[in-house]
């Protein structure tokens, strides 16, 4: 099959390079092949690209079982929006603790508000890090996690108190806000549905207005140059949801370009770092057996451990 490109390069349906893959190119393919093989086609592309490719490999070989690795780093997981009340979603960050666990490293979830704002939780993270700079950290997030500490490099861009941080993993974090958001806030009944529901549970129903495509995080954030960043994003077909209302989601936002649900997955590839796809996999990570052994790899490629000799 040969579909064209916005640019009038032909592209047959074989791998294309990834810097021909923009948001209007992807756009395109999704009109003429479908969501699920554009999404194939990005994973591919991601895959045996020159700049995420090698660290791919890498992170793969770092799956592995391994005995405890000396060090005297820390793992501060920033936990996800509800993190307290539905932790069997993933929010709280149980994949990244028992890799953490594995690797025989101290680990800490940090203390932010379930349903905070997103300002309010970035300023957290900010006031742990001035405190805790006594040791290397490594960040790791889950979902709106990675928003917070995007948005915490954003109120800090001369990354002062990142000076301890050695590496992030963030595994579906949402960088830049999510579409599915703005699809569901133009809907009057479903939004004041939402509104009465985090009101009648005390929630802060702004947090998750905070996670609008054209807010906060739209304007993108700058990291330091010395910390391993890596995010591993779910490239999901339409048949790997195991849940309704993400599969419908991910139908509605599909035009916009691949997605997991919540973000779109090209979005991961304009934040600074590695972008890890996941392929099977939604926005939650499912299923998670398969998703477990990477939280390994992820945490050793940011801590800046290199696999060793045996494993190469």
């Amino acid at each position: 099959m040969i579909s064209k490109l916005p640019n009038g390069q032909q592209i047959s349906t074989g791998q294309i390079p990834l810097e021909d893959l923009d948001v209007t190119s992807l756009k395109s393919l999704v009109q003429t092949r479908g969501l699920d093989e554009t999404t194939q086609v990005l994973y591919q592309s991601i895959r045996e690209s020159a700049a995420h490719g090698p660290a791919i490999r890498a992170i793969d070989r770092m799956c592995d079982p391994v005995d405890h690795i000396d060090g005297n780093l820390k793992v501060i997981i920033v936990p996800g929006l509800l993190y307290r009340e539905y932790p069997g979603s993933g929010a709280d960050g149980r994949m990244l603790i028992e890799a953490a666990r594995q690797l025989g490293w101290d680990y800490e979830v940090i203390s932010t508000a379930s349903t905070g704002r997103l300002v309010d939780n970035a300023e957290v993270l900010l006031r742990y890090l001035e405190n805790n700079s006594d040791r290397p950290l490594v960040l790791a997030s889950i979902s709106k996690g990675g928003s917070e500490i995007a948005a915490a490099m954003q109120l800090d861009p001369l990354g002062q108190h990142f000076a301890s941080v050695v590496g992030w993993a963030d595994v579906c974090g949402i960088l830049h806000g999510s579409p599915a958001i703005d699809f569901i806030s133009r809907q009057r009944l479903r939004t004041l549905g939402f509104r009465a529901l985090f009101a009648l549970r005390r929630w802060t129903f702004a947090s998750v207005l905070d996670l609008r495509y054209d807010g906060m995080l739209a304007a993108g954030f700058e990291a330091p140059t010395h910390i391993n960043i890596v995010h591993a994003v779910g490239f999901p077909a339409e048949e790997d949801f195991t849940l309704t209302k993400l599969r419908s989601l991910h139908h509605q936002i599909g035009p916009l370009g691949p997605n997991d649900g919540v973000i779109l997955l090209h979005d991961a590839l304009r934040a600074p770092g590695i972008v890890y796809p996941v392929r099977g996999a939604d926005h939650y990570m499912r299923p998670r057996f398969r998703v477990q052994p990477l939280c390994r790899g992820l945490l050793r490629y940011a801590a800046g451990h290199e696999p060793s000799e045996e494993m190469k």
